[in-house]
């Protein structure tokens, strides 16, 4: 008897310490944060040289960071400025920048697969102003 309960004690104790340990890796996120560079064609149009590193608290608060990106050339015009919004969901990623020229300019960036793939995607619009997707309308096209 002796033997049988000391192999289901180690047994409770082995599966405590493995809950444990998994528990103890899964961490709450202290930040959410964008990074994106490269060029890209979106439903509004051709964007160059995109350059956004943008992160912020996981509610959306403490923003902190820069983007930037040419309309329709490489050397069209620049839309620049400091990161005012962003709001991640899943694998979107939305920005506002608070550009000299146009204002608040909102960032629809769109993670769609591995780097190179051609699946990733940039909308850029005036904000909306309101706090939802950080003022970002969907690019309408009027036929």
């Amino acid at each position: 008897m002796r033997t049988r309960r000391g192999v289901v004690l180690a047994a409770a104790v082995l599966c405590s310490v493995a809950l444990g340990a998994s528990a103890a890796q899964a961490q709450i996120p202290t930040q959410d944060s964008v990074r994106v560079t490269g060029n890209a064609v979106g439903a509004g149009g051709s964007f160059y040289n995109l350059d956004f590193a943008v992160q912020s608290d996981p509610t959306g608060g403490n923003v902190s960071g820069h983007g930037s990106f040419n309309l329709g050339l490489p050397t069209g015009q620049l839309v620049e400025g400091p990161a005012t919004c962003l709001e991640v969901e899943g694998n979107i990623a939305y920005v506002a920048i608070n550009d000299a020229t146009f204002r608040s300019v909102v960032a629809k960036l769109v993670d769609g697969g591995p780097a190179g793939s051609g699946l990733d995607r940039l909308d850029a619009f005036l904000s909306n102003g309101t706090s939802t997707n950080c003022g970002f309308s969907p690019f309408v096209r009027i036929r």
